[in-house]
């Protein structure tokens, strides 16, 4: 640092010294304000009291069957696309047989009629699963291919 940068340099300290001296109520305030609130944050701090909740422990769940918070199981909905293929019919029967629930079944041909019911009808509310099977059928006694694709797709209530 050369001299005449040194110089400006204590010159501007000098100068906001004399303005500070002269106004002493707002210096005296501004340290004040520095020094309280802190002091402030660690008072309150140490009289808040911190809860630490340990581990919850959830009850298990049947999976034979549909949770309790689900009351009256024959008003949910489950349903597949496409219905016009026996196999798809067979694995959603078999399903429904392995849950043992009283649940209503219903199958649309196309994946776009099963998003029209889901969008436009007001029964759509009691949908509890869908299953689409992405599968090109051209005969309605096709079988499933070796080769099953999996993907999972999970939708909201707002279709596209």
């Amino acid at each position: 640092m050369d001299f005449l940068t040194f110089n400006q340099f204590s010159v501007l300290l000098w100068k906001n010294f004399t303005i500070k001296r002269r106004h002493y109520i707002n210096l005296l305030f501004e340290v004040l304000t520095a020094v309280v609130f802190p002091m402030l944050l660690l008072l309150f701090r140490s009289f808040a009291t911190i809860q630490v909740a340990g581990p919850h422990y959830y009850k298990p769940l049947r999976i034979s069957g549909l949770p309790s918070f689900l009351q009256n199981p024959q008003e949910w909905e489950l349903i597949y696309v496409p219905s016009n293929i026996n196999v798809v019919k067979e694995i959603i029967e078999s399903m429904k047989r392995n849950l043992n629930i009283s649940i209503k079944v219903k199958g649309f041909y196309s994946e776009s009629e099963f998003e029209n019911y889901v969008k436009y009808d007001y029964k759509s509310q009691k949908v509890l699963a869908a299953i689409v099977f992405d599968n090109d059928f051209e005969n309605i006694n096709d079988s499933l291919p070796l080769q099953v694709k999996q993907e999972y797709e999970s939708r909201s209530c707002a279709l596209d």
